[in-house]
């Protein structure tokens, strides 16, 4: 029996901020379509008036805007709350990643990403294959293989390889490689980029996913400890829903 609580909650929620969005909107755009049909029908009217349904068109839209910003921001409006969320060994997702990068780029990756870029090999010596995370699996992979191919093709990036890293219960990803470090502030403008998922702008972005996720994302140059420059995703801590039999990760069996 499935508890169908949080999903009645959700849906009630979406309702009400819909009924908002819908009697909020109808009135401004009612107030806007007036002021703008006087100001096409009457183009000689004296300042003072035109001025005023100037006024009018302005603070409307503003309201608009603030209205969907508002809707926005909350929970039941960020399209994000319905991406499937499920088990994942961390193996699998490894495993899955390689075989993206290794079939290229696809036609709705980021152009910057996709320049030149064909086949990209990822080695994974298999460490943390059985490690569980809690993730929508296919936006994971989206994000991880863009990033990715960002190294590649900006940095020339050398000996890219995956690594599973920290506490079973909040694993980390870790993207390293040899050559050039990343520099200050680009990975805010990576974070920014859309990601090859959903209608075209409306796809979620890469910051978007780890939001989602509760993750954080970050750069680390060498050291005299850690040899390779790492982009580190930290997922944040949760309960696995379920666990399956341990079968094997594909990726710990695969070269």
């Amino acid at each position: 029996i499935d508890d169908v609580t949080h999903s009645v909650q959700e849906h009630g929620r979406r309702e009400a901020l819909l009924r908002r969005l819908t009697e909020g909107t109808r009135a401004a755009l009612g107030n806007l379509r007036a002021a703008a049909q006087a100001l096409h029908q009457y183009p000689a009217m004296d300042p003072r008036r035109r001025s005023g349904l100037t006024a009018v068109v302005h603070d409307e839209a503003e309201r608009l805007a603030l209205q969907l910003g508002d809707a926005l921001r909350e929970p039941a409006g960020q399209p994000r709350a319905a991406w499937p969320i499920e088990d994942v060994q961390a193996g699998d997702l490894v495993w899955a990643l390689q075989r993206t990068l290794s079939a290229g780029a696809g036609a709705g990756a980021d152009a910057s990403a996709s320049a030149g870029a064909g086949a990209i090999a990822c080695a994974y010596d298999g460490q943390g294959a059985d490690r569980w995370l809690v993730v929508d699996s296919h936006a994971v992979v989206q994000m991880l293989a863009q990033l990715a191919r960002r190294l590649h093709a900006a940095l020339q990036a050398q000996d890219l390889a995956l690594e599973v890293m920290g506490p079973p219960m909040a694993p980390r990803l870790d993207i390293a490689w040899r050559g050039t470090p990343l520099e200050p502030g680009v990975l805010g403008e990576w974070e920014r980029t859309a990601l090859p998922l959903g209608a075209p702008g409306l796809s979620p972005c890469v910051r978007d996913v780890l939001d989602r996720h509760g993750a954080e994302l970050w750069s680390q140059a060498a050291d005299g400890v850690n040899p390779r420059h790492r982009l580190c995703i930290q997922f944040g801590a949760a309960a696995p829903t379920r666990r399956l039999p341990d079968q094997g990760s594909p990726a710990g069996g695969r070269g």
